[in-house]
């Protein structure tokens, strides 16, 4: 018995090295905006006039202060999050849009939306994080689509949606819970906070916040704090505060 717990331990430890090995204690490192600009170009966006309620289409620059930290079982590695962010607006047809969140190179998360006449619904999700050179491409329809952000926002307004990711299931409120202004490359943007809990459950429960600081002119969050902790085999938490740099994005 002895023998046998003084092996796994050995076991543990060794990969516990083998992960700190491959991740050489570096950073993640942060999407170059020629290279976002060329993804958003391959898949056709950036040109022309947007539908009407969707963003102008392009790569966006978000300062970030942020840290993650993930593993499998006893082992973990956290990592801080480059001081830049890329966000890529791409129009996706129906009227809706594609709104792809590079936080680093390593961990990238998108949504795809539809307008409808009252909200901007999330009706697809993507997130590709990988540690230690080990990680999934996880793309989801969301059934029924949650609604994400009202098109006419006004201080109070609560929603709440229960939806399946794939076989997972999701219990999200939301809540608008204040008006201000906010100050974006010299252009000073009225903004409404809304903050979203997601709460999931099933084989990755856990639990994700995010504040945003809404632009009704931009259609984009010109703040958008991140809380995110997801359990299972695998473990990742994510923290984070991206404010939008540019009022216009690149092309």
């Amino acid at each position: 018995m002895v023998a046998a717990v003084a092996l796994i331990l050995v076991v543990v430890i060794a990969a516990a090295g083998l992960l700190w090995w491959r991740i050489g204690a570096r950073d993640a490192s942060s999407v170059a905006e020629d290279a976002s600009v060329e993804t958003l170009r391959e898949r056709g966006g950036g040109t022309g006039d947007p539908a009407a309620g969707v963003p102008e289409p392009g790569v966006y620059t978000y300062r970030q202060e942020g840290w993650e930290r993930g593993g499998v079982g006893p082992i973990a590695v956290r990592r801080e999050l480059p001081d830049e962010a890329r966000a890529i607006v791409a129009e996706a047809g129906e009227g809706g849009y594609l709104l792809e969140l590079a936080l680093a190179t390593q961990h990238v998360e998108a949504v795809r939306l539809r307008i409808d006449d009252a909200w901007i619904r999330s009706t697809w999700r993507r997130t590709d994080v990988t540690i230690a050179g080990i990680g999934r491409d996880d793309r989801r329809a969301r059934r029924p689509p949650p609604r994400w952000i009202p098109r006419s926002l006004e201080v109070g307004q609560r929603w709440r949606d229960r939806f399946m990711v794939g076989p997972l299931p999701v219990d999200a409120t939301s809540e608008v819970r204040g008006r201000g202004k906010t100050d974006v490359d010299g252009r000073v943007l009225d903004t409404f906070e809304v903050v979203i809990v997601s709460r999931t459950g099933g084989s990755f429960p856990g639990t994700r916040t995010e504040r945003i600081w809404w632009s009704p002119a931009l259609a984009l969050p010109v703040r958008w704090r991140i809380d995110s902790d997801t359990g299972g085999v695998a473990f990742l938490t994510t923290v984070t505060d991206l404010r939008l740099g540019s009022y216009r994005p690149a092309r």
